[in-house]
């Protein structure tokens, strides 16, 4: 029996007659895929929070890719084409909304000041920042109040949907960052310059003065993901921009970034990016 790549769920509110809800859903989506093309919401905010794994998304430009973390809020503008890089749906875990909000459309249940003060700061935020896990408990409660209707249904979509609207306008605020750790932003740095520096995660932990899974519990709370996941998204990415270029071969960049067989490159880059190394060279150089 196939397993599922994706599991999801999508609703529009006006199954509860939420007119101003256009989509609210959640993704799970276990290994990349082709899916995620370029789209606009006319006269909608978009608002996706990545729970798990990682995105290269884009806005308006192709060429300015924005590497969306696990924990991390997106908020697209009304009308702006956005989308995957290459179109891929990568393995994520994915809460989104969109909703009609424009200056002069309000959003019913809130006064018009109130409605605006909202709109502005969502318009204001950083392309992408840092969320809170609360966050998943709104998207939950409004899931579940369509999943489950009853008479109070559409009131609990909305309490949770504007409870959800000023949690992200306060991660949004600048008052809110992410405290950076030293030990681990050096990790990082050194990664993505190298792929090849750390020979594995003890090799990490040491660098940092830390046992191998106090290192593992505590990089994958500050990144959201496992040390070795990390440096395999790493690695790809590298790979990616590798494979571009025409005169390098698949087995030359399997090797040159340390892993132990092309066929096993190739197992590792088809699911995080949907395509064998060979397809993308193919589709990237035509």
């Amino acid at each position: 029996m196939a397993i599922s790549v994706m599991r999801r769920r999508d609703y529009t509110g006006r199954e509860l007659g939420l007119d101003e809800i256009q989509q609210v859903g959640h993704t799970v989506c276990s290994r990349a895929h082709a899916g995620l093309p370029a789209h606009a919401h006319v006269d909608c905010i978009e608002i996706c929070y990545l729970r798990k794994g990682q995105l290269h998304w884009w806005t308006d430009n192709e060429e300015e890719v924005a590497e969306v973390k696990a924990g991390e809020l997106v908020v697209t503008h009304p009308g702006k084409l956005h989308g995957g890089v290459d179109n891929i749906h990568e393995a994520c875990d994915l809460y989104w909304i969109s909703f009609i909000s424009t200056p002069e459309r309000f959003l019913p249940g809130l006064e018009k000041k109130y409605h605006r003060l909202i709109y502005e700061r969502l318009l204001a935020a950083p392309r992408h920042f840092p969320g809170i896990p609360k966050i998943v408990d709104y998207f939950e409660q409004m899931l579940t109040a369509i999943e489950f209707p009853g008479p109070l249904s559409p009131m609990r979509v909305r309490s949770a949907f504007h409870q959800l609207l000023l949690e992200i306008c306060d991660c949004a605020s600048t008052d809110y960052k992410k405290k950076e750790d030293p030990r681990f932003e050096e990790i990082i740095a050194k990664v993505k310059t190298d792929v090849t520096f750390f020979g594995d995660v003890p090799d990490m932990a040491e660098r940092v003065g830390l046992s191998c899974n106090r290192f593992i519990t505590l990089f994958r709370r500050y990144t959201g993901y496992t040390p070795m996941d990390f440096l395999t998204r790493e690695r790809i990415q590298q790979a990616k921009q590798l494979l571009a270029e025409r005169s390098n071969r698949v087995t030359d960049v399997a090797f040159h970034l340390d892993f132990s067989s092309t066929q096993y490159f190739a197992t590792v880059f088809k699911k995080f990016t949907g395509m064998t190394p060979s397809q993308y060279q193919r589709e990237t150089l035509g």
